[in-house]
């Protein structure tokens, strides 16, 4: 459901100045996604009994590009025109 929220923003803001912020965001977060992914198969293969070097730095990758992709979400500030 979040990957299609991230899609319509991107489609929304794609012509607006934030363009680039919004790509990054969705490129962010699919990439989160897919890690996470991997992340889950590791972690199922060795039966959570050794996480390994390997397990440990999808995990902190995943992490670190779903922070990022939040970062880039919500630290830009929203500027609206309010019509008369």
């Amino acid at each position: 459901m979040i990957g299609v929220w991230a899609l319509v923003r991107l489609a929304l803001d794609w012509r607006g100045p934030a363009r680039r912020d919004s790509a990054v965001y969705v490129g962010a977060l699919a990439l989160a996604w897919v890690v996470g992914l991997v992340n889950a198969f590791k972690h199922s293969q060795d039966a959570w009994s050794s996480v390994g070097a390997f397990g440990l730095t999808l995990s902190i990758l995943s992490a670190l590009l779903a922070l990022a992709a939040g970062w880039f979400a919500y630290s830009t500030p929203t500027v609206r025109e309010i019509a008369r």
